[in-house]
């Protein structure tokens, strides 16, 4: 019966999205991995040095060799395990709510498991990645700046945090950083990292865009028009506006009074 969900789901998003375009599979992306991987460990002198080089000074079975490095830490993924989603067309119809995805944060696609345990990329309009054990949820949606704002965000998914006439959104984003620790002033970094580099921005009503941070100090110089009212209901909340939930609280209240 799970496999037969799971066969719908795939047809039923085939029919929806047209041909989705499997860009790029889960193998793909982690063979790009190794790969640039090995070449980080290329350039960090792995090679052995053999008796004729040293001029007998180390035995044959004696080789030096650097031995610091440790591996990838973190993943290209926002999500590193199966989560169901639920996708979305063009028309706001529901097209599935049994997928199983996980959101490449480096390369901003949306990666779908198949039948046989293969993933690939597909492209809804809008998705909800749902976490079952926790009850969280996380909405993306595709977002394109108005031409003539200043900050421009690239045109792909982005994470919606609060969603009224105002805009809270999240460019989820992550960069891959080589190990870095071979030269003498190297920051003697011993492993390859996947770095969240995700920014938030504050999008108004006709999609102009400005960047912001999550504070207190920064919110407030935003919604200039009722500071009292909204000290007012940070100190009743005892909110600091350092997170995702209490700004989006923040910017409803202020919409809303």
């Amino acid at each position: 019966m799970k496999n037969l969900i799971q066969k719908c789901s795939i047809l039923i998003v085939t029919v929806f999205l047209g041909n989705p375009v499997f860009a790029q599979t889960d193998s793909t992306l982690k063979k790009n991995e190794e790969n640039a991987t090995k070449a980080a460990r290329s350039t960090m002198g792995l090679e052995a040095i053999s008796n004729s080089q040293t001029g007998g000074l180390y035995s044959a079975t004696l080789m030096p060799f650097d031995d610091r490095y440790q591996g990838v830490k973190n993943s290209y993924y926002m999500n590193t395990s199966w989560m169901r989603a639920e996708l979305y067309g063009k028309s706001g119809s529901l097209m599935t709510s049994t997928a199983l995805v996980k959101f490449d944060a480096v390369n901003k696609e949306l990666v779908m498991q198949k039948p046989n345990n293969d993933s690939a990329a597909v492209y809804p309009d809008r998705f909800r990645i749902i976490d079952d054990k926790s009850g969280r949820t996380y909405d993306f949606i595709t977002f394109r700046s108005n031409p003539e704002s200043k900050i421009q965000i690239p045109n792909n998914y982005v994470q919606l945090i609060y969603g009224g006439k105002m805009k809270l959104i999240k460019n989820v984003s992550k960069e891959f950083v080589p190990a870095n620790y071979k030269d003498a002033y190297s920051p003697n970094i011993t492993y390859d990292i996947f770095e969240d580099n995700s920014q938030y921005f504050l999008v108004d009503e006709n999609n102009f865009v400005q960047k912001i941070k999550l504070s207190k100090n920064a919110i407030l110089k935003i919604l200039k028009g009722k500071k009292s009212e909204i000290e007012s209901f940070l100190k009743s909340n005892q909110f600091s506006l350092d997170n995702e939930f209490e700004v989006a609280s923040t910017l409803k209240f202020y919409e809303g009074n």
